[in-house]
């Protein structure tokens, strides 16, 4: 990877695979439930292997249809120069769309997240602690189109910061969203910032 620029992928590529894969171990667990009532003729086994079953049914269709969302727009691929973003300096970027003449995004959105604690148990809900909007220029080529814009973090926000265990975690994102043939499609990148 060229240590001036980074390639980064979207969120949403893995949305639906993370439904497949909780859909594959709650099928796991639904014929480790059968075993088990085989073995011991337990009705609460039997009732057990049932709900796991509608539940990891339930994620595959949840993870089907997440799938053909990403799929509508196709990867989306976001590049950064230089591969970081630093508080007070100018980055540039670019997202590539496989569409012809794509004009449908007009405003890309650039916000900063915190996490919190929300009920004292250890469950985090996030925040928006710093956001702008930016205004990408729109080139076509062929077959494709690319968004390209420039913005600058400002100097004081705070940098990318998400170790697991910490309760004060910070992440940064760059998105867009729009609506086509009734679903609302959207595209999000995490960033990396730093301070300079």
């Amino acid at each position: 990877m060229d240590e001036f620029k980074t390639v980064i992928t979207s969120e949403e590529k893995s949305v639906g695979k993370s439904f497949y894969i909780a859909a594959i171990v709650l099928i796991v667990a639904t014929f480790g439930f059968i075993f088990s009532s085989i073995q011991s003729a337990s009705g609460g086994a039997a009732f057990g292997g049932f709900l796991s079953f509608i539940f990891a049914l339930t994620f595959y269709v949840i993870g089907s249809f997440q799938n053909k969302k990403y799929k509508q727009l196709g990867e989306t691929p976001l590049t950064l120069i230089p591969s970081y973003c630093s508080t007070g300096s100018k980055t540039n970027g670019s997202i590539l769309i496989k569409r012809k003449q794509f004009n449908r995004v007009k405003e890309l959105s650039l916000i900063c997240w915190k996490a919190r604690d929300s009920s004292g148990d250890g469950t985090s809900c996030w925040d928006i602690v710093w956001e702008t909007t930016i205004i990408p220029n729109i080139e076509f080529s062929k077959s494709r189109t690319m968004l390209n814009f420039e913005f600058t973090i400002p100097e004081g926000t705070t940098p990318t910061h998400e170790r697991f265990l910490s309760t004060n975690k910070y992440h940064w994102e760059i998105g867009f969203e729009f609506v086509e043939k009734m679903d609302a499609l959207k595209r999000t990148w995490k960033i990396p910032v730093k301070t300079q």
